[in-house]
């Protein structure tokens, strides 16, 4: 579906669909939620950054729900953001100034990330996965993820690396220096009504090292001298099984009537993550 609504440019309406859904969720448990220190992660397309309109959206809905805007991070493409440089410029330096926090995803997949990094004044680097998957094994990949770590940290940024899928990787990552670690390894796709109902209680669990933990792109602390809060994660589009699609491409008409009338699957919810500010891994040793 995703792809049929960017082949239609209506991706800016799922993101506002999104969006809209997930600060009423939260605002549901606003309370709760400050106070654990939780926050949620919004992924937003570069269509939806495109839109004229979405920035004043989004305040909005921020106003119209009373959320505090400590509980949102958006994350948004490296190639959107040097796509629409100026529109992106606006967007990040807007809701900053509101007090939400600002994620650069996909981070190093472009061919002159470091070239614009200066320009955009965000929180935390997500480092493209295709440098991380591999890393254990291919020295390239190994020093591309300490080029962009130790550009963060001169910047005082923080760093998620994706795509991490073993225990060898995140302890390369630790010793590069990486702050955040997400992919399979660390937890598997939940919807996020169990994680509004753990921050309900008094205390919110501590996750042990690679717990399984509830996330479309889970993370975890990978350098146990950061020191975030835990937060929460919803993606730009529903938790959805592949496998549950059949190969037509759904028509606009769908894709509308599916936004205007069907209620949105389960959002996944990214518990401790770079938007992050994971649960803490056990220090080695």
């Amino acid at each position: 579906m995703l792809s049929a609504a960017e082949r239609y440019q209506m991706m800016p309406q799922v993101g506002r669909r999104v969006a809209s859904t997930m600060l009423a969720k939260i605002a549901e448990n606003g309370a709760a939620l400050t106070s654990q220190g939780a926050v949620f992660a919004i992924n937003l397309s570069g269509q939806s950054l495109a839109d004229d309109d979405i920035l004043g959206f989004i305040e909005e809905q921020i106003e119209k729900t009373g959320i505090a805007p400590a509980l949102l991070c958006f994350e948004i493409k490296e190639s959107a953001a040097v796509t629409n440089l100026k529109k992106a410029q606006v967007f990040i330096d807007a809701l900053r100034a509101l007090g939400c926090s600002i994620s650069l995803d996909d981070f190093g997949a472009g061919l002159i990330s470091f070239a614009y990094l200066k320009s955009f004044n965000v929180d935390t680097l997500k480092i493209d996965g295709g440098f991380v998957h591999d890393i254990t094994e291919n020295r390239i990949s190994r020093s591309m993820v300490a080029a962009i770590t130790e550009v963060a940290k001169v910047m005082e940024l923080k760093t998620v690396a994706e795509f991490v899928s073993s225990s060898a990787a995140v302890k390369m990552l630790r010793k590069i220096g990486v702050d955040y670690a997400q992919g399979y390894y660390i937890g598997e796709p939940i919807a996020i009504e169990p994680v509004m109902e753990a921050l309900q209680k008094t205390q919110a669990p501590r996750l042990p090292e690679f717990q399984k933990t509830p996330a479309s792109r889970p993370a975890a602390i990978v350098n146990p001298s950061s020191s975030h809060s835990a937060s929460r994660s919803s993606s730009n589009s529903p938790t959805t099984n592949k496998g549950s699609w059949t190969s037509r491409t759904p028509s606009p008409d769908r894709i509308r009537r599916t936004l205007e009338m069907a209620p949105l699957p389960s959002f996944p919810a990214l518990t401790n993550s770079a938007h992050g500010r994971p649960s803490s891994l056990p220090s080695q040793g």
